[in-house]
Order: C-alpha cells, then structure tokens, then sequence
C-alpha cells in the first residue's frame, strides 16, 4: 500500500495550485541533491512572509511524501518515506529503548535555518530564522557555548579520519581544516570544518556517515532577503558577530499510547528526542476550559454505562 506522509504544514489550505509548475535552477538544484533517486514535482506555489515556496511531490520506492523548499533553493522542510531499519544507530537505539510498539509512518525530514550571533550590551544571543524570515528560537550566551564548534583539539582517530573523507567527498575535495571530537552531540560524533569556494564549512557526523548538523558561515549580505529584512525590523543589525546557514535532519514516526492514541516522536539522528506529540492532548488543550470539564464528564458517563453493562 502507498503511504502518503504530509510534513510540516497543512498542505491542502496553504497550496491552492495543483497543476505542474516549472523550478528554477536553485529548487532544481535543491531537489536533486535532497532526493537523487525520486521523482519530484513541483505541484502548487504560494507566498510565506514574501517568500515564494514550492510545494514538491516526490515519490520514492517506499511511498509518497511532500517537500516546501523557498525559490532560493532552502526546505522549510522535507520529508522521505524510509523504513525503521533505514534510521542511523543512535535514532533507532532511541526508539527499541523507549517503546514496546514498532513504528509506523518513519520518515526522515530536513530542516534549514538561518542563524545569527548579536552581541547585546556585552551579551551573546543567538537568533534562528526559518527561511522565509520568521523568527523560531533565541539563544542565550550559556546554550551558544555548550554547542561551541570552535575547539582546538586535532583528532587523528580511525573514526576521525572516515568522517574527514565524509567531509571531503561531500564537498568536492575541499581541504579538512580541523576536526576534533563533538560532544553535544553525543559520543563518536565529530565536527569537521573545511575552507570551500563558499567558505568556512562545519559538519558534525560519526564515521558511519550519520549527519548530524551542518553549518555554513555567511556574509550579512547572503542572508535572505526576508531574513535581512526581519533583523533589521527587530534588532540592532550593528551589533551582528556571526552567521549561518544551518542544515539538521530528524526522523518522525508514530506510535501508541497505553490509552491507544496516536503518539507522533520526533528524534534527532544521535537519538536525542526532539518533541513527542499526541494529537488528542493538543485537541483538549486547545478547547476552553469548560468543554473539557464537559468532555470529563461525558468519559466518566460512559465509563458508568459501560460498568452497568458488565454487571
């Protein structure tokens, strides 16, 4: 049976096209390097925050599945259909070690961001963007520094030397600056940093070829214009130290819980568990409260009924 996984958005009220449209060279680009052995198509367009994103079936051997990537070529976010073989070490580890049912629904999905490193009164704080210029979190100084990729510690390890080729192959044969251990990610991960054509380059991977992260170092003016414009409407653009562009992956899937709800995990390649959703505690929360004290009553209704019965 074909699976159809829809990531990220509500596909169906953003996109009202549904004719096939043409890519320009940066989502063409994009798409083949996301998804080399799966047909894509650009099926449906439409502006976020003045950002034009196309909506991408892309179908794989293992299903369908749908990807929102900006006309600058960057995912607001993408999703694979894979199997829960499929998922690295430290995700599947995760999951055998947590649950008791198997997964249903796994799918891999990408994620890019804009970082941004401003200097307030003496203080550092980090700013992550999505694509299309919507602010999504704050740093202070103290999480900017536990997730350093600055160290000096040259690591000449087996392990260390497979992820340098990893680098190397993946960016065309630029020179691996340094490489050294990254313990926030967890233990047999490394950062490589290499010197690109672009510039400076940071991945963070093990030497099974697990990507953890991937950090790109910018110039203020190859931010996107939506991301220039929200820092420059919201912040003291004079104070800016740093920026990024920051590729991360995770695996979604489902599982049940003890009451036989839908459970939605999302897990991070190193098994680091992201978010755990359950659809119907997101229902009950988002109603007032009176209707829940309503519903409550109503459980403890048929719980009543159900007992007479079984008398």
């Amino acid at each position: 049976m074909k699976r159809i996984l829809i990531t990220g958005f509500a596909i169906a009220t953003l996109f009202g096209a549904t004719a096939l449209a043409e890519r320009n060279k940066a989502v063409d680009k994009a798409l083949k390097s996301q998804y080399p052995d799966a047909k894509t198509e650009v099926i449906g367009s439409r502006n976020i925050n003045g950002v034009k994103v196309n909506e991408v079936r892309v179908t794989t051997k293992d299903g369908e599945s749908t990807a929102l990537v900006t006309n600058e070529g960057d995912f607001l976010q993408s999703g694979t259909p894979v199997t829960a073989k499929q998922m690295p070490q430290g995700a599947s580890r995760a999951f055998t070690g947590l649950f008791k049912n198997n997964p249903s629904d796994v799918e891999r999905t990408i994620v890019t961001s804009y970082n941004v490193e401003l200097d307030a009164g003496g203080k550092l704080y980090g700013l992550r963007f999505d694509p299309a210029g919507r602010l999504r979190d704050i740093n202070n100084e103290a999480e900017l520094k536990r997730e350093d990729f600055s160290k000096t510690d040259m690591s000449t390890s087996d392990r260390a030397e497979r992820v340098r080729e990893l680098a190397t192959k993946r960016y065309d044969g630029a020179k691996v600056k340094e490489i050294h251990l990254y313990p926030p990610a967890g233990e047999g991960f490394y950062v490589a940093t290499l010197d690109t054509d672009d510039g400076r380059v940071d991945i963070v991977a093990d030497e099974q070829g697990t990507i953890y992260q991937q950090r790109e170092q910018l110039d203020r003016d190859k931010l996107p214009a939506p991301v220039r414009d929200s820092i420059e409407r919201m912040f003291s653009t004079a104070n800016i130290k740093n920026v990024y562009r920051t590729t991360y992956e995770y695996f979604q899937f489902n599982t049940q819980s003890t009451g036989g709800d839908q459970v939605t995990i999302r897990v991070r390649p190193n098994g680091d568990i992201l978010s755990v959703t359950n659809r119907e505690a997101i229902e009950d929360e988002a109603k007032p409260a009176r209707a829940r004290q309503d519903r409550t009553a109503d459980d403890d209704d048929r719980k009543d009924k159900k007992r007479d019965r079984d008398r």
